[in-house]
């Protein structure tokens, strides 16, 4: 039922401009490093959705992290955030990806992502 709700509410907010309200159900806690790797946990089965804590990054706007928030999804990862908590959220879309997906090969693609996210960061922090 949480999930089903939960993919209601994500739903709702990628169609939406006010991303930064959009607040899933029990995110599991993730990683970024300063390279912009995101790293999701291994001992824990794949979530709906994941939260990150971006205090060290410097949007100084809304704007800046919506910015970065509608360009880094993809079909195979949805990005929203919450700006005033200082939160990323994201929700890895499995029925888009390769069968059978694991937890590690959700890490190896978004590690290959990483550099893309940092080049998206650098862009939305100088417009």
């Amino acid at each position: 039922m949480k999930k089903a709700l939960f993919a209601a509410f994500l739903l709702t907010g990628i169609f939406s401009s006010q991303a930064s309200v959009l607040i899933p159900l029990d995110p599991v806690p993730a990683t970024m490093n300063e390279h912009f790797v995101i790293t999701l946990p291994v001992d824990l089965p794949l979530a709906v959705a994941y939260k990150i804590n971006i205090e060290s990054l410097a949007f100084t706007s809304e704007e800046q992290f919506l910015h970065f928030c509608e360009r880094a999804g993809d079909r195979l990862v949805v990005v929203r955030g919450n700006f005033a908590d200082k939160i990323l959220y994201i929700a890895p879309q499995p029925n888009m990806a390769d069968a059978g997906w694991t937890v590690a090969d959700w890490n190896t693609y978004l590690e290959g992502k990483a550099a893309n996210y940092e080049t998206l960061y650098q862009s939305a922090i100088t417009e």
